[in-house]
């Protein structure tokens, strides 16, 4: 009798040592900041010029410089006049950089105040805006006694003429030995600079620009760049060769009777198609059909995988599933083609990722994505920005 009391009184101590642990914990877990981490960090924008209060005239082109950093890159840059949408700019070659400089135009209208505001996003998160007034001022209304504008402004400085043709570069820019990424680097050209134009090349990705630096002729891309002086004279030129492609190691032979290992599976686009010039209609939008093809160039098959797409509106979509692909098959993703709609002026880029969760084990994980870039022009709707710092249509 007295063994059985002593071991209930042992099971009865266990019982309150293990609920006193569980409350423990509890008031513990209770405690912890249970707030999810974002998976992207909103990205930083300065203006660095104009200066605050600049006077401009009317009709006179106002460039925008500014800078942004994010840890999680930098994709798109978009200058608002007014909360309406007037110029914006992606990274050149490079997908989504720590840090962007870049210039963006407004053309200066009817006198008055204007706010400016950049927005820098990584992807669809769109980091605070940075703002800067100008005061666009009737050289009439300037003097002493105008009238008409609420501010006193001294009138703007005229600017020069310059009737040499060059490219104004609006992005940091690869300055290549040939018009096509496959070619070498000479150098990078930053934004601002303006290296004079000799000729140009009409590509599958669009216009490249002939430009002379440093008594060095070469080639950089006419999206990325402005249009400046007098071009009539600027004709087309010769391309020179393409790169010879560096041979692969030859692999060691097989042993008579010995099957060879087939590579792994490697997934890429075989095809990114599409208008590159974009008008906007009436109403502020167009829509544009692309093509998306990927290919397996490996020697096994995928297994399944998915497609996806980074759109303009900063949208990652998922074009959806691909049940498998044979060494060499390819598949177009949509079959009929993808819409992609189009709502405000700039170059924007459509960024595709072959197996977008990472799930197929390849033999080169490199390759896996491409990007287009479009010129878009024309007049937006009018545009608001929310609280957030996102794009929401009015």
């Amino acid at each position: 009798m007295h063994s059985r009391t002593s071991l209930s009184r042992l099971m009865l101590v266990v019982a309150v040592v293990i609920l006193a642990a569980l409350a423990c914990n509890l008031e513990r877990k209770s405690g912890e900041d249970t707030t999810p981490t974002p998976s992207a960090q909103r990205p930083i924008v300065e203006i660095i010029e104009p200066a605050e209060g600049a006077s401009v005239a009317p009709g006179q082109n106002v460039s925008v410089r500014a800078r942004a950093t994010g840890a999680s890159g930098i994709t798109l840059i978009e200058l608002r006049a007014n909360n309406l949408v007037v110029d914006s700019q992606v990274p050149a070659e490079e997908i989504s950089p720590n840090a962007l400089e870049v210039l963006l135009d407004y053309k200066a209208e009817n006198p008055g105040s204007v706010v400016l505001s950049v927005t820098a996003y990584s992807n669809n998160i769109a980091g605070q805006p940075a703002l800067r007034t100008v005061n666009v001022v009737d050289e009439l209304d300037a003097g002493e006694g105008g009238s008409g504008t609420p501010f006193t402004a001294l009138p703007p400085t005229p600017t020069q003429y310059n009737p040499l043709c060059r490219a104004r570069v609006n992005v940091g820019l690869n300055f290549r030995t040939g018009p096509g990424t496959e070619y070498d680097k000479i150098l990078t050209f930053a934004a601002g600079q303006e290296p004079p134009i000799t000729g140009y090349a009409d590509r599958s990705d669009g216009r490249w620009w002939q430009v002379s630096w440093g008594g060095q002729a070469g080639w950089i891309k006419e999206s990325y760049t402005t249009q400046l002086g007098d071009c009539s004279a600027v004709r087309p030129v010769d391309v020179p060769p393409s790169p010879t492609p560096i041979p692969s190691d030859t692999p060691p032979p097989t042993e008579p009777g010995e099957t060879p290992t087939p590579t792994l599976p490697d997934l890429r686009l075989s095809a990114l198609e599409g208008p590159l010039a974009i008008d906007l209609g009436d109403d502020g939008t167009t829509t544009a059909i692309y093509t998306i093809r990927v290919i397996n160039v490996g020697g096994q098959p995928s297994g399944q995988f998915n497609v996806g797409i980074a759109l303009p509106t900063g949208e990652i979509k998922d074009l959806g599933l691909v049940a498998s692909l044979d060494p060499n098959q390819s598949v177009q993703i949509p079959s009929g083609g993808l819409e992609v709609v189009f709502d405000s002026p700039g170059i924007k880029r459509l960024l595709v990722t072959v197996d977008v969760n990472n799930v197929v084990t390849e033999s080169d994980e490199a390759n896996n994505q491409a990007y287009l870039d479009i010129t878009v022009t024309g007049e937006a709707e009018d545009n608001t920005t929310d609280e957030s710092g996102g794009r929401q249509d009015s």
